[in-house]
């Protein structure tokens, strides 16, 4: 299973995680600003869950 998380604060242009269509991003994990040492608090959804396509379908 594939888990989106979406930051609660918007991410530095130093951020190398890709960005999903839900607005959600994997993270990688030498991301300065979502890195697996930062531990930033982000919200977890299964890829194209409930959740997922809920984001999905608010964004622009």
């Amino acid at each position: 299973m594939i888990l989106h998380r979406v930051p609660y604060v918007q991410p530095s242009p130093a951020c190398r995680c890709p960005v999903q269509v839900c607005g959600g991003i994997i993270p990688d994990p030498d991301c300065p600003d979502h890195g697996d040492r930062k531990s930033p608090a982000m919200e977890r959804h299964e890829a194209d869950g409930e959740r997922c396509r809920e984001l999905r379908s608010t964004r622009p």
